[in-house]
């Protein structure tokens, strides 16, 4: 999960500042255990692409890894 435009926002007004700030919108990748390895890296690498792709396809919204979003072009 990551706050977007969060990197922004601390880099500019300070970190002080953005754990004070509230209302950005969040973007979420998640996968499922049940259809991939076991694997911890593996998982956590899926969630990181599938948030990727959360932010790439206009942020403030959840993905869920699968092959086929994530062989999709990004809208846009």
């Amino acid at each position: 999960m990551d706050i977007d435009h969060c990197k922004r926002f601390n880099d500019t007004c300070g970190h002080k500042a953005g754990d004070d700030l509230v209302g950005l919108t969040i973007s979420i990748g998640m996968t499922n255990l049940r259809d991939h390895s076991f694997n911890a890296e593996v998982l956590i690498e899926f969630a990181d692409q599938a948030m990727h792709r959360a932010k790439q396809s206009g942020r403030n919204r959840t993905v869920i890894w699968s092959e086929f979003v994530n062989a999709q072009p990004v809208p846009g």
